[in-house]
């Protein structure tokens, strides 16, 4: 049992001829993820150990809860009846090193990770050993949960997941978060986005398809509300995640999304604190899987009045409006890459020049 996990994970592209096989201990894994909640891993060893893990954060450093006490049967019984995704694997271990050699439908994808005791003891250029092979730095980019979910979409297929994993690993999808109050131009800028790059692909904001399309409603009590909001942040996960799988395969470098998952946070009841708690997350950790947010001030009271008389499902006041735009800000402004774009003395046009002007420095760095 530990309380933290410090790891580097590599994909292996080549492996030695001489990979000693013979040297090393060896384990037989099944593993799978529960739907719900979200972070825990349930694992089969060798046909009879078992264990259930919590898993919290993203990259090099995650949050790690291992539990080997709970009954077998009871482990067996999650990985049959309550995993959304699985994967079986046969894993070698020598020097610290431990090698991943996936089962269909992952044939063919290797992974190599290594854990520390502390991120000073990582070297600062960590290569595979000559031992294992040759290959390249995945740690922030491909975990088991990721095969997982790719196995449960190659089932009956026969894709090579190997293929679909370098691909999606040599187009790295950006998501670009949209955001601001009713009234502040998102769906504007969206369109206009979907035209000016057909690099990205464009989605459209959850809530308001669950609102629009469903018939769902927050409701007027917190219970009622919390599952509101979890619809969307369950949804939204989803959303994004199939999202960039569609963007990976045809060739898009990006999405820019109307809003993102931590625009739930400012209507959470009980604020961030219940909203972590409740779905087990941080909000440091949600803002990485952004690499930029632009937040767009609300229009001016005129403009505002003007767009409501237009538009018949907008019912928020002018204050209304100013109040979600204080929580969406406040839901984003510590993101590294936080932009918010005021109401200048260009009108429109100024705060479309400065979103475009954003989004190409985004692209230019990340892609130069």
């Amino acid at each position: 049992m530990t309380d933290k996990e410090i790891e580097k994970r590599f994909l292996v592209t080549e492996l030695a001829r001489d990979f000693p096989y013979r040297d090393c201990s060896f384990e037989d894994i099944e593993q799978g993820y529960l739907a719900s909640p979200p972070g825990f891993r349930v694992r089969i060893i060798n046909g009879s150990a078992t264990e259930i893990t919590h898993k919290t954060g993203r990259g090099t450093v995650r949050g790690e809860f291992k539990n080997h006490d709970a009954p077998p049967s009871a482990i067996r019984f999650l990985f049959k009846h309550a995993c959304a995704h699985r994967l079986a694997k046969g894993c070698y271990s020598r020097d610290s090193w431990r090698i991943d050699f996936f089962k269909p439908p992952l044939e063919g994808i290797i992974l190599a990770e290594i854990e520390f005791r502390s991120v000073n003891d990582i070297p600062p250029n960590l290569e595979l050993p000559t031992w294992i092979g040759k290959g390249f730095d995945v740690t922030d980019s491909l975990t088991n949960h990721h095969l997982a979910r790719l196995a449960t979409l190659l089932e009956n297929t026969t894709a090579k997941a190997v293929d679909i994993v370098l691909k999606r690993l040599k187009n790295k999808i950006l998501k670009i978060v949209i955001t601001g109050g009713p009234g502040s131009g998102k769906s504007e800028i969206l369109e206009i986005i979907r035209k000016r790059y057909p690099q990205l692909h464009c989605v459209s904001e959850t809530a308001t398809i669950i609102i629009e399309k469903v018939g769902l409603t927050p409701g007027g009590d917190d219970v009622n509300s919390i599952r509101f909001q979890e619809t969307v942040y369950r949804v939204q996960t989803i959303f994004e995640a199939t999202s960039a799988e569609f963007a990976a395969e045809n060739e898009k470098i990006g999405l820019v999304l109307d809003r993102g998952k931590p625009d739930n946070t400012g209507y959470f009841p009980g604020g961030l604190k219940r909203f972590e708690r409740y779905f087990n997350t941080t909000l440091e950790d949600e803002h990485a899987e952004y690499i930029a947010a632009i937040c767009l001030e609300v229009a001016p009271r005129d403009i505002y009045e003007k767009i409501k008389a237009n538009n018949p499902t907008r019912k928020e006041s002018y204050p209304e409006a100013l109040e979600c735009q204080e929580k969406t800000a406040k839901a984003w402004h510590k993101h590294p890459n936080y932009h918010f774009i005021p109401n200048g003395p260009g009108g429109w046009p100024e705060k479309e020049r400065k979103v475009f002007e954003i989004i190409d420095k985004l692209l230019t760095k990340s892609f130069d």
